[in-house]
């Protein structure tokens, strides 16, 4: 093919001055129920996204009433009851084409997005039955999973390709490998874990301590993970950071990394959790349930 006058001011438009790009976040944060995960999501949200910009959350059920409970966490967002794969792949099309009112949107919750991937593979299932009396109904196999696993990498990854702020939020699920370790990671399929992974500036396992206030009451301690260990999947490209943090050490680090202004520190290790890598400790970089993946 010709090099014409189109294709050079094409690949012109295409290039942009990194000395001046700010960065938008990708991030998935996942934990057990109960724990806050909605809530944290959500000061994040209201922490990166440019004043001028709206926040739009995409709800699976009504997790978004928990964000009653605190002020400010409702401010300038916008609901949408999630109602199928296709929602998320025009919501990105929307806000790529600069439609009104999506073209606001600067930042997009998927909450939970475990929950609407499980709840497309009902509908996988369901198809894949009709068109075959031999399937049993109520009974996946690898080509549902593979089908399903392909439907929401698509319909994520148009959201992932505007610019915009995308924090996912997932269940938690507890695998027990080969050798022995249990890991725990994002409650999807393992192909799909990995794939998504690799999508994210940021994979964060949420977890809470309780502990007895000085008016004793009880309350939650909470921190993230965001370096893989050996029984816990994470990921982060915010350098600086130790194995375990607080939102409070999270969110400045965040706003100071996306402006540019994060100095490049290598990994805090606190002694307690120490950073692992593919091919220590028994997992190798072959497996297919390596969950101790390298910090990038």
């Amino acid at each position: 093919m010709a090099l014409t006058p189109e294709i050079i001011e094409a690949l012109k438009a295409q290039r942009e001055d990194l000395t001046t790009k700010h960065a938008t976040l990708k991030a998935l944060i996942y934990g057990e129920s109960g724990f806050g995960k909605t809530v944290k999501v959500m000061e994040i949200a209201q922490a990166i996204t440019p004043p001028e910009k709206t926040i739009e959350f995409i709800d699976f059920l009504e997790g978004w009433v928990s964000l009653k409970n605190h002020k400010g966490l409702t401010d300038r967002a916008n609901r949408q009851r999630y109602a199928g794969l296709s929602q998320i792949e025009f919501l990105g099309e929307a806000i790529q084409e600069g439609i009104e009112p999506f073209n606001k949107i600067g930042t997009v919750i998927l909450d939970e997005l475990s929950a609407m991937s499980k709840s497309d593979l009902d509908i996988v299932l369901k198809t894949r039955a009709a068109q075959d009396s031999s399937k049993d109904p109520n009974v996946p196999t690898q080509p549902d999973f593979y089908a399903n696993t392909e439907r929401v990498r698509r319909a994520v990854t148009k959201l992932l390709q505007a610019d915009i702020n995308v924090l996912v939020v997932a269940h938690i699920r507890e695998d027990k490998l080969s050798n022995g370790i249990v890991v725990q990671r994002p409650a999807f399929m393992p192909a799909f874990s990995e794939t998504f992974r690799q999508m994210m500036h940021l994979v964060a396992n949420l977890s809470a301590v309780e502990f007895t206030a000085d008016d004793g009451t009880q309350q939650y301690r909470r921190s993230f993970q965001v370096h893989p260990t050996r029984s816990v999947s994470a990921k982060t490209r915010i350098g600086g950071l130790p194995v375990v943090v607080t939102s409070e050490q999270l969110i400045p680090a965040i706003i100071e990394w996306m402006k540019g202004e994060r100095k490049s520190e290598a990994v805090l290790d606190n002694g307690e959790n120490p950073v692992t890598h593919p091919d220590v400790d028994g997992l190798s970089e072959d497996s297919s349930d390596n969950v101790a993946i390298s910090v990038e």
